[in-house]
């Protein structure tokens, strides 16, 4: 019986791994040479006053992209997590202020923000006593029975 050659070895010998090729190559950057300036030494011992060397120029640099600042939101303190519960419309209320900050190229509107500015709201409008009372009163829809429905 004859033995099969072995497919691995056969790849392992053929197969010489190279580095990959950059993809983006370097430029070659090129600094102007400075001419020396020349003086006569008898002229600054003369005067008495010594010159200063003329300060050489800085090389060129690439031109940096200028990053875009986009307005942060105000935190005032640490934040804490929450988990609300909301109805179909107040839901799509939320989907629409967070599609038009999309719209105006912000990512600063999200869905937080958006919860955070309307009990800044209420808060600078309402007291606590009146946004309890409203509730309880019924005039608003946030007036459910609390937990899950019971048989």
């Amino acid at each position: 019986m004859s033995e099969s050659p072995n497919p691995l070895a056969a790849l392992e010998a053929t197969s010489g791994r190279r580095s990959p090729l950059p993809r983006h190559p370097r430029k070659e950057v090129t600094y102007p040479k400075v001419e020396p300036v020349e003086q006569a030494a008898g002229q600054a011992e003369d005067q008495g006053v010594e010159q200063a060397a003329e300060p050489t120029p800085a090389p060129p640099t690439r031109a940096r992209r200028q990053e875009r600042t986009v307005p942060q939101p105000v935190v005032r303190d640490t934040l804490k997590a929450t988990q609300l519960y909301l109805d179909a419309d107040a839901a799509d209320f939320l989907f629409d202020c967070t599609s038009a900050g999309m719209l105006m190229r912000t990512r600063a509107v999200t869905q937080s923000a958006v919860m955070r500015y309307a009990l800044e709201y209420l808060s600078a409008h309402r007291t606590p006593q009146q946004v309890a009372e409203t509730i309880v009163s019924g005039e608003t829809r946030a007036a459910r029975p609390a937990g899950r429905p019971r048989a």
